[in-house]
């Protein structure tokens, strides 16, 4: 039957005489076609050996303790920015808070590589303004292939992002609520203190128009009873690291290789057997103590009596470098706010993320704004509020750090990065990738092709008589 198929296709007819040579490779392409056939489906065990290879990889990874650890605001709560900061270390990517063009604005700081080892999420409030980058972000990292996400958060964080499945498909992909008390891995332990408001917040009334006719009946007769509102704060212990021992140093001090290896790698001092003692300090790297840092979010004065009540768990944290606000302006202007920021003494730098930020955190925007701006200044102007933006030889700490009434202060910056380990680096810098050369922006166009360059002396030509035209008929120019 599949030889009479193949000549029918081959030769419009089955009539047709064949030679001994072509039978042959009839059979041969016969025989090709049954090992297809009879070749047996995967039944995913392939798959699941390779995953695992992989997972197990990932895991022996995961199992170092991170040697590199910091922070990166990405959106530092200014107008038009969202309100979002990362933790990264080599092994994974933690993201507080997830506005608007989170993903878009992570992909351009911290670049889509380190994007691909976020695993978890962690949210302060749950409202639209700290979780409309979810769905975006979700996006991102299924693209990248990883399988879900977890959220932490107070209740509420995922109905808000369920409500966008209905435009948002993500197949092959899982978004979970983690109800834990705390994370911990081997790099970091992240402790959430709930917070309550101190009176019962009254839900948005349900309008007519957002609701279809046939259940709009039962929509509104409903009653609609005040919540208890909660947020949560988060206080984020990293992990003590012991150095790494130099092997080369111990062959400079005479250690012969062996047990002796192990006592240094041990943090114990050894005696050669020339009498000769070598320090375990001497030829081991530098080791990294435990540190804290908290995020906080106090949306508004109602949320202070249990800030107060909990101050003890904050105080307790070991060896506190960061307090990250992500409070309003207002509510960090008022004395009990500033008298509770104070009882964590002087060394503590508080880091503001709110709307009192300048800047815009687009430097890619910026460019292009630069370049239209080669056409005319007047139709292409400067950007509002890049004058704020970090330029060539921008210093970080003399821009963005201050003492006031004995408190360390830093004003947010997207692209603003806090190192924690290790203690060599700077510890706060601005992001490379953030800072905005002019120059280079412009002689990207003026040193390309003469095709390119030609074309923008064409465009300021026909510019300049449009406006001249417009200006002669008193006619204006409206961008819609």
């Amino acid at each position: 039957m599949i030889i009479n198929r193949l000549l029918i296709r081959k030769h419009k007819s089955p009539s047709l005489l064949l030679t001994q040579d072509y039978l042959y490779r009839v059979q041969k392409c016969i025989s090709s076609i049954e090992l297809l056939e009879n070749m047996p489906a995967d039944d995913g065990k392939r798959k699941a050996f390779f995953q695992s290879k992989k997972n197990k990889i990932k895991s022996d990874l995961v199992l170092q303790r991170p040697y590199r650890i910091y922070w990166q605001v990405i959106g530092a709560g200014n107008l038009g920015a969202p309100t979002s900061l990362s933790l990264i270390t080599e092994n994974q990517l933690y993201f507080f808070n997830c506005g608007g063009a989170t993903q878009r604005t992570a992909g351009y700081i911290i670049q889509n590589a380190s994007l691909s080892k976020t695993r978890d999420v962690f949210i302060t409030q749950s409202n639209w303004k700290n979780l409309g980058g979810l769905p975006g972000l979700c996006l991102g990292l299924r693209g990248f292939g990883v399988p879900e996400v977890n959220v932490h958060g107070p209740p509420g964080c995922l109905e808000i992002y369920n409500a966008t499945k209905d435009f948002i498909q993500l197949r092959l992909f899982k978004v979970n609520q983690n109800k834990d008390k705390n994370y911990v891995d081997n790099g970091v332990e992240i402790k959430k203190v709930t917070l309550t408001c101190e009176e019962k917040v009254m839900p948005t009334e349900i309008h007519s128009s957002w609701v279809t006719k046939d259940k709009q009946d039962d929509e509104m007769s409903e009653e609609i009873h005040p919540y208890e509102s909660s947020i949560q704060a988060y206080i984020c212990k990293f992990l003590p690291r012991v150095g790494k021992l130099n092997a080369e140093l111990c062959v400079d001090f005479g250690v012969p290789p062996g047990p002796l290896f192990g006592q240094l790698k041990a943090g114990k001092d050894i005696t050669l057997p020339d009498g000769r003692i070598v320090k375990s300090t001497d030829v081991i790297g530098e080791s990294s103590p435990v540190s804290s840092d908290i995020v906080l979010e106090i949306p508004e004065l109602k949320y202070m009596a249990s800030l107060l009540d909990n101050t003890s768990q904050f105080k307790d944290a070991e060896n506190l470098r960061h307090i990250f606000h992500l409070s309003p302006p207002e509510v960090v202007a008022d004395s009990s706010y500033q008298n509770w920021m104070k009882e964590f003494g002087t060394d503590v730098h508080h880091v503001f993320l709110n709307r009192d930020c300048k800047g815009l955190g687009l430097m890619g925007v910026r460019s292009f704004q630069a370049k239209l701006g080669l056409m005319n200044k007047d139709i292409f102007p400067v950007l509002g509020g890049t004058e704020h933006e970090p330029n060539v030889g921008y210093d970080a700490m003399q821009s963005l750090v201050s003492v006031k009434d004995g408190i360390k202060t830093v004003m947010g910056k997207s692209g603003l990065r806090l190192n924690i380990r290790p203690s060599t680096e700077l510890p706060i810098e601005m992001d490379e990738d953030c800072i905005f050369d002019k120059e280079a922006a412009i002689n990207e166009v003026l040193c390309s092709s003469e095709d390119v360059v030609g074309d923008v002396e064409g465009y300021k030509i026909k510019i300049n008589k449009a406006l001249e035209l417009s200006n002669s008929q008193n006619t204006g120019m409206f961008f819609l």
